[in-house]
Parts: structure tokens; C-alpha cells; sequence
């Protein structure tokens, strides 16, 4: 079925951000596969800070001729770095949301807890290097890579720490929309978008 794309200045779009922020923010979520989180706001600069550490590419500039020189942001190649730069920006806000807002408050019968090994075993079997250097690297990698199955959870998390937190609704529901809207979008966890 075709994906419907919503324009992020539109009014079908203003109206989902305005009925979404008089929503109480959730202050648990069950995952698809029965994993609950219990949901917290984080420091909104730490976001910030995550994605400054990026390095946003540089419009390039067309020569006009006689002397005039004008950007040119629709070179090719600027358009696909931006593409890649907004999905860098939003997994790095997004993983900041996952491994400071988010604690595991339940994990059912049929999958690792995150402080087991056997999870990290069946990662590093299919060739993934697993940071386990602290408990926070550890529970974002359980996270990233193993418990998060779809990306609509990833984008449930990421809109409740938004609200808890009280940045603006539609700057994250502008980036939201930016993440789901590449053509073929594979999840941290290697889920494409298709599949969620």
C-alpha cells in the first residue's frame, strides 16, 4: 500500500500537531513485541548538543557567469548530503531520547533483558559490534538494536520523551516526518520502513 505523505506545513498536518499537543504525554509505552518503557523527559540541550556534534554540509555555489556567483542548493549532491545529514540529526536526537528517556519496566517471556548476554551473542554472531562499555551504552544498544522491532515504535518513543520534555511538537513531528520520508528507510536495528 503507498505510503500517503502528509505536508509538514499543510493543514491536515497543523491539525495533527494541535490535537497531538493537548494529548497528556505518555508516561509508559508497550512496544510491539510487549516490551513496556516507562517514559521521561530529557534535558533539551542535550539534543541539541548531540546534533551540533554534526557536521551539516555546505550549500554549494553555481557560477552564473560574468562574474556572478549564486548557491545552489539544488545540486544533486547537496540535496542527497542534506537527506543524509536530517537522518543523522534524527537518529542522534533519537538516540539521546532512547538511552536518557526510557527505563525497561517490563520484558516478556521469549526475549533477553538487557542486562543479559545472550542477546549481545546473537549481535556479535551476525557480525554487530555491541557497546557494552556502560550501563546506559548497554540498555541504548539493547534498545537500538535488539528490543525496537519496528519503526513506529521508534517514532512513539521519540514523540512521548518530545512531550515529557515540552520541546515544540511540531519541531519533532517536522523530523519525524523527514525520518519516515526517505524512500527506503532501514531502522537502527536493520527493519526497513516498509516492514513496520
Amino acid at each position: 500500500m503507498p505510503r500517503t505523505r502528509v505536508k509538514a506545513g499543510g493543514e491536515a498536518f497543523k491539525a495533527a500537531v494541535a490535537a497531538a499537543e493537548t494529548v497528556p504525554p505518555p508516561t509508559e509505552l508497550e512496544l510491539r513485541n510487549g516490551v513496556r518503557l516507562k517514559l521521561k523527559p530529557v534535558p533539551p540541550l542535550t539534543v541539541r548538543r548531540a546534533v551540533a556534534h554534526l557536521k551539516r554540509p555546505i550549500v554549494p555555489k553555481a557560477d552564473l557567469g560574468k562574474g556572478r556567483v549564486e548557491d545552489n542548493p539544488g545540486d544533486p549532491e547537496y540535496v542527497a548530503a542534506m537527506e543524509e545529514y536530517g537522518q543523522l540529526a534524527f537518529d542522534a536526537g533519537a538516540n539521546v531520547m532512547l538511552a536518557l528517556g526510557t527505563e525497561v519496566l517490563h520484558v516478556p517471556d521469549g526475549l533477553e533483558p538487557p542486562e543479559s548476554d545472550g542477546w549481545v551473542e546473537q549481535l556479535t554472531a551476525a557480525g554487530f559490534e555491541v557497546d557494552l562499555s556502560t550501563a546506559p551504552a548497554r540498555r541504548l544498544s539493547w534498545l537500538s538494536f535488539y528490543a525496537i522491532t519496528s519503526e513506529t515504535d521508534v517514532v512513539k518513543i521519540v514523540l512521548g520523551v518530545t512531550q515529557l520534555t515540552g520541546t515544540a511538537e511540531s519541531e519533532v513531528a517536522a523530523a519525524v516526518e523527514s525520518f519516515r520520508s526517505g524512500a527506503v528507510r532501514g531502522s537502527d536495528n536493520g527493519v526497513s520502513a516498509e516492514a513496520s
